[in-house]
């Protein structure tokens, strides 16, 4: 018997194949090794070419404009700064990546189904979940962030690591169908978010499901059943037995340790003594080209690395819109802009539960929400699935199989 596959079936398993491989190494790059950041990048260049040579890469002459003008938009500054400061491959090889990752995500989104695209989102979420019982691991042995309570598990930092898990929060609900399997999980990714001890990622959560449980009840015209009471009243008798436990207590003091007197930290201190310091070079000169081009990939860093607003030594500016307006200028922030625009009006306007649904709150929350709190663009793992999943948010409204099939 002769098992004949098409070539667009053999193409389709090809990019999804890549496309995880892609993901499994953004995500382990921190835990393993960061040598294997080279390999990713390597992964990224043969996609681009393969899309090239395949004739893919023609989508962003239709769709994919609003990519192609953004890699313009960070790659000038950047090639500029290069040529009257000295080039610096690494560098290139970052701005590169900004642009080249949501290409990627869009052109494979837009000539698979959602089927295939169902499994890549599967081998991401099991990864995912790996972490959690790794970051209690890591707890246990008194080997968390900075030897406390923090959990960071995979993904280098706490933060980084509560991003991940917000993003896999709303993919919950577009993968899992049965009740009881995803309110296991979703248990689970909140326990995990909880010791991340990353208020940007609890404030993130507590608020994107007060907004999404409206949005559910304008969009549900189904009463309460059965199972909801089951499921309710056994959420509130654990809520119940929580509250009257030690773990109650102990919870509420970290809380209180996290966001007690949070104004007088020195994180804090730090962030908005950035923002101040960042906001003044930028006017200061008022350099026109400047503030509307930026000054390219790396600059904000440069800048930081030259003063110490709290700690010596900390070249961040901890706010990746901060980073992104002084690294690409207005125009870049324009981008962003548009970019929060779409996937807000989508959240609404996309079918419930959806798969454009799920991702744009996963993006939100997990992407464009705790950007405030740190360069998200700085950390591979995360920036990898963030940038990836915008492209194929967008890629999926044209989906070629998806219409096929419809």
């Amino acid at each position: 018997m002769i098992i004949r596959i098409s070539k667009s079936k053999l193409q389709t398993v090809l990019e999804t194949l890549l496309i995880i491989a892609m993901i499994v190494i953004a995500v382990l790059v921190g835990f393993i090794d960061e040598s294997l950041s080279v390999y990713l990048y390597i992964l990224q260049l043969f996609l681009m070419i393969y899309y090239f040579i395949i004739g893919k890469l023609r989508i962003i002459l239709g769709d994919g404009k609003f990519f192609l003008l953004f890699m313009c938009v960070v790659l000038v500054p950047t090639m500029f700064a290069q040529i009257s400061e000295g080039f610096s491959l690494q560098l290139l090889w970052r701005t590169i990546r900004i642009g080249v990752t949501p290409i990627i995500g869009l052109c494979y989104s837009a000539y698979t189904s959602e089927v295939d695209r169902r499994k890549m989102y599967c081998i991401l979420y099991y990864l995912i979940m790996l972490s959690i019982p790794y970051g209690f691991y890591e707890y246990s042995i008194g080997a968390a962030y900075g030897h406390n309570s923090r959990v960071d598990s995979f993904f280098g930092h706490p933060i980084v690591f509560g991003s991940v898990l917000l993003f896999a929060f709303w993919l919950s609900f577009y993968l899992i169908k049965k009740r009881v399997y995803r309110g296991v999980c979703i248990v689970l990714l909140c326990i995990g978010i909880f010791r991340s001890g990353a208020r940007s990622s609890w404030i993130a959560l507590l608020m994107s499901v007060l907004v999404y449980n409206i949005i559910e009840k304008r969009s549900s015209s189904t009463g309460i059943t059965k199972r909801d009471l089951i499921l309710g009243g056994g959420g509130f008798i654990c809520a119940i037995i929580f509250l009257f436990s030690d773990y109650c207590t102990q919870a509420i003091s970290y809380i209180n340790s996290r966001f007690f007197g949070v104004m007088d930290s020195v994180s804090a201190t730090q962030r908005l003594g950035s923002i101040a310091y960042v906001i003044s070079v930028m006017f200061s000169g008022w350099n026109v080209i400047s503030m509307i081009f930026g000054h390219g990939t790396g600059s904000a860093s440069s800048l930081m690395s030259q003063t110490t607003i709290s700690i010596a030594g900390f070249e961040t500016t901890d706010n990746q819109y901060l980073t992104f307006l002084y690294d690409y200028g207005i125009i870049g922030m324009i981008f962003v802009v548009a970019l929060v625009i779409a996937l807000t009006k989508s959240i609404k306007e996309e079918k419930f539960r959806s798969e454009r649904q799920m991702l744009s709150m996963g993006i939100i929350c997990g992407g464009i929400f705790t950007a405030f709190f740190y360069e998200l663009l700085g950390w591979l793992s995360i920036s990898t699935l963030i940038l990836l999943f915008i492209g194929i948010f967008f890629g999926i409204k044209n989906s070629i199989k998806d219409l096929q099939v419809e």
